[in-house]
């Protein structure tokens, strides 16, 4: 296994992007893992589609990422989501 596989939730825009492309650029295989991939131009890299806070799919994409890049020794966690407010005003199913 070659532990160059990287998944980055969040992936398909903003700053998760750039981190997927310098991943890349590094030489990681890398999955983007978004909400929402319509539109988007994955590149070089791996598009799955999955909502974060739905374990299950977070689980099947995971398991996806890492059958088809050989392997995954890098997780970056860079969802956003909703309203910005105080991390401790956030109930726990946000």
């Amino acid at each position: 296994m070659d532990p160059r596989g990287a998944l980055v939730t969040g992936g398909a825009r903003g700053i998760g992007r750039a981190v997927a492309d310098r991943l890349a650029a590094d030489g990681a295989r890398v999955a983007i893992l978004d909400v929402d991939l319509d539109g988007v131009d994955a590149g070089p890299h791996l598009a799955l589609a999955a909502d974060v806070a739905d374990p299950a799919a977070v689980g099947a994409a995971v398991d996806e990422a890492a059958a088809r890049l050989g392997g995954l020794a890098v997780l970056v966690t860079s969802a956003g989501f909703g309203t910005a407010k105080a991390l401790e005003r956030y109930r726990d199913d946000e």
